[in-house]
């Protein structure tokens, strides 16, 4: 199959994207395969950055196969919800694995939830501070 018959264009300009398709009987098996290391390779010939969308890396160890064809990972993390005990672990699996992780991303993070915002112009302050500056005047 050439890459052509499986990378479509995205919805933005420059944008391409290649779905998961139907699940394999082991997909364990594929994502360690020496094939899914070669079409990463002839995508990385083809295009400038390329990103793999995976499951977390606690849950199966999918994240696992597939970095050991990549030049790093970025971790996504969810606000509110992972802790940093999970967090350090994820990492600490990359690392065991020797793949650099090139950052981290906080998904789900609502600033006025928190307890702090961001006012155009303004600065960070905990919302219990602005209450007592806006009771003041």
């Amino acid at each position: 199959m050439e890459t052509k018959d499986i990378v479509n264009k995205g919805p933005i300009e420059n944008l391409f994207i290649i779905t998961a398709g139907p699940v394999p009987p082991n997909p364990s098996e594929l994502l360690s395969s020496e094939r899914m290391g070669k079409l990463i390779t002839k995508l990385s010939d083809l295009y400038e950055m390329i990103i793999i969308d995976s499951p977390p890396v606690l849950s199966v160890s999918d994240p696992l196969l597939i970095s050991k064809n990549v030049q790093g990972a970025i971790i996504v993390s969810w606000a509110g919800s992972t802790t940093y005990d999970l967090l350090r672990k994820g990492l600490k699996l990359f690392e065991d694995i020797s793949v650099p992780v090139k950052g981290v991303i906080l998904n789900r993070f609502d600033a006025k939830k928190s307890g702090y915002y961001y006012g155009y112009g303004d600065y960070y302050a905990s919302s219990e501070s602005k209450k007592e500056e806006i009771q003041k005047s």
